[in-house]
């Protein structure tokens, strides 16, 4: 007996590439993170010791520029997020939605007949 794939299961499926870019962004973002520590372990380490001004700037720079592409990072992340649960939000639409009208015309279980969109709306 075979298994067959479910609708969620495709439609993770489908959204696999798009999994794989979100890690390596989070994975990035992540070390990333680590930006702040390291510019004030230098700042102890290189700044107070030589009172260079011109060290300070220049960390400073490469403190900027990095947590502007770990915003930038972080933006398209999210972006990308959403795109793959509006995937999954409209893959599944017709089949809850179908579900909920098959429900409405169940007697015992019309009292609750937005229960499925509700879970839906939950998931994405």
């Amino acid at each position: 007996m075979e298994l067959q794939p479910t609708t969620l299961g495709k439609v993770l499926w489908a959204s696999k590439g798009a999994f794989i870019g979100v890690a390596h962004f989070s994975a990035v973002v992540n070390i990333l993170m680590l930006t702040g520590p390291l510019f004030m372990l230098q700042v102890y380490d290189r700044v107070l010791a030589s009172r260079s001004s011109a060290t300070l700037m220049v960390l400073f720079a490469i403190v900027a520029f990095l947590f502007l592409l770990m915003g930038l990072l972080d933006h398209y992340r999210g972006r990308v997020l959403a795109r793959i649960g509006a995937g999954f939000q409209s893959a599944l639409d017709g089949r809850v939605f179908d579900a909920v009208v098959r429900q409405a015309e169940h007697p015992t279980l019309r009292e609750r007949p937005a229960g499925a969109l509700r879970d839906l709306a939950s998931i994405c």
